[in-house]
């Protein structure tokens, strides 16, 4: 946090962000002026999926030790270009379905099995085509 006076010598506020790109021009890591970092690996095929995430609790800072239990991970459903699963730092996995357009069509999760099913109806018909979500 930086302190500084606008023109009129109102007190501001002011944060800094740094960011770094890959060669293909994907953001690879992010940190503020506290230097709390964040660093994302890119898929090795076409580099535009973000496949792991390390949040800034992954890195030694301030006195903190690094936990690297802080990290979150996620594979790509290659035709739609959607995730296909995400995995967080507790291990909860989350399957992402999709229909031949690419729409949501399933949302489950691992450790509940918690889900939520879309359904596309009366698709053609303006009057009565709608969306079921159970």
């Amino acid at each position: 946090m930086a302190d500084y006076n606008d023109l009129y010598g109102t007190p501001q506020k002011a944060t800094h962000q740094f960011f770094a790109y890959d060669s293909y021009g994907n953001r690879i890591s992010a940190s503020n002026g506290l230097g709390h970092k964040t660093e994302w690996d890119y898929d090795a095929t076409y580099h535009l999926y973000p496949i792991t995430e390390r949040a800034p609790r992954y890195f030694a800072t301030g006195g903190q030790s690094a936990d690297t239990r802080f990290v979150s991970s996620a594979t790509y459903n290659p035709v739609c270009g959607l995730p296909a699963t995400k995995t967080d730092p507790n291990g909860i996995v989350k399957t992402f379905t999709y229909d031949p357009f690419c729409r949501p069509y399933q949302v489950s999760q691992s450790v509940t099995g918690a889900y939520v099913a879309t359904r596309f109806e009366n698709e053609g018909n303006p009057g009565l085509q709608s969306i079921a979500t159970y």
